[in-house]
């Protein structure tokens, strides 16, 4: 996805209904192009963890809300049982794949051009790496205080035993996706929907017994 083609229209205009939306389809356990044909892990109602579209290595998943909705603060507020299922995935993770860096591009469902580039909220969760945090960014004691946080454009980054990190948007399509292609020599490979990684996403599946 070029950057002119980032969606910025409200959800209920960019996506319609959820089968319109590859992250509903693949909770759904529907064939998409972008990621695998079944969640990793799901709690019916509540979320998902599934392959990440376009993986720069094995161990990139993203956990998502079954709501379709913007952003996770607005996942969390809607539903306080999608917070235990984070902190759940999240502990799991680092059991199959050790110390873990997890970021968020906030909300592509907002009338304004940000970071975010799908109007489904997902946190992205890759194998631990060092990236610059977000502009004017502040700490988050813990992952309910992100309830709290505006829907408005932001970027969020945390990891295994990091304070949660919210700042300023910088406006970049797929921010941190650009430097995790940056960081492992694949610059060219920083859109989620180029096609290749079918490889890497089995090899993350099958850690996690999916298969």
């Amino acid at each position: 996805m070029a950057d002119a083609e980032v969606r910025s229209e409200p959800v209920q205009e960019a996506v319609g209904f959820p089968s319109d939306c590859f992250i509903c389809a693949a909770c759904g356990g529907e064939p998409v192009v972008l990621s695998l044909d079944r969640p990793l892990r799901r709690e019916a109602g509540v979320g998902a963890v599934i392959t990440g579209a376009g993986p720069l290595a094995i161990g990139y998943v993203l956990i998502v809300p079954d709501r379709h909705v913007g952003d996770i603060a607005t996942a969390l507020r809607a539903d306080g049982s999608f917070l235990s299922f984070v902190k759940r995935a999240l502990a799991e993770y680092e059991e199959l794949f050790g110390k873990y860096t997890v970021w968020e591009h906030g909300s592509a469902s907002l009338d304004v051009r940000t970071s975010g580039c799908v109007a489904h909220a997902h946190l992205n969760v890759i194998p631990e790496a060092s990236f610059a945090p977000p502009a004017n960014s502040r700490a988050l004691d813990d992952w309910a205080d992100l309830a709290g946080v505006s829907s408005s454009p932001h970027l969020l980054l945390g990891g295994s035993g990091a304070s949660l990190l919210v700042g300023d948007d910088s406006g970049v399509s797929q921010h941190y996706r650009r430097a995790w292609a940056q960081r492992v020599g694949d610059v060219d490979r920083w859109d989620y929907a180029l096609p290749g990684g079918t490889d890497l996403q089995t090899a993350t599946a099958e850690r996690y017994g999916a298969w």
